[in-house]
């Protein structure tokens, strides 16, 4: 977004340069341009689109609603009104650690038993519409088995 208003600055001393409208440098004339709102808005509008993905990432994109893609890391574009990121996802190993559990043997012995969990997602998709709450999910299946 800086580097955008940085373009943005440039064109409008561009613009300054080639308008010649202004007094004692004011730029009375460069808002009356049609050229300068059109570079404002095109910059504007590219600077929504460009979507930076750092590594070990992954974007969910919703178009409408509904699925698109996934966005892996890199330099990605977004339509800025039909498409929105929906969930984002770290695809470096997570460590939940599960609540203490009281459990009782086939010898009628209390044990409690206490665990740490390791997971990794693999599929952003089916993460993100799999479960509505996946860390959930992933804890009460590790309790019931």
């Amino acid at each position: 977004m800086g580097f955008a208003l940085f373009v943005v600055g440039a064109a409008a001393i561009g613009l300054l340069i080639i308008d010649r409208s202004f007094n004692l440098g004011l730029p009375i004339g460069l808002f009356q341009n049609p050229l300068f709102w059109f570079a404002y808005v095109a910059l504007l509008a590219l600077s929504t689109m460009v979507r930076f993905v750092r590594q070990q990432t992954v974007l969910v994109i919703e178009r409408l609603g509904r699925y698109n893609r996934s966005l892996t890391a890199g330099v990605n574009f977004v339509w800025p009104i039909v498409e929105r990121v929906a969930y984002t996802f770290d695809l470096r190993e997570q460590v939940i650690d599960v609540p203490e559990q009281d459990a009782i043997t086939k010898d009628n012995a209390t044990v409690t038993i206490d665990g740490v969990l390791y997971y990794k997602i693999v599929n952003a998709k089916d993460a993100a519409y799999g479960a509505q709450d996946i860390r959930r999910a992933i804890i009460n299946l590790a309790q019931t088995s």
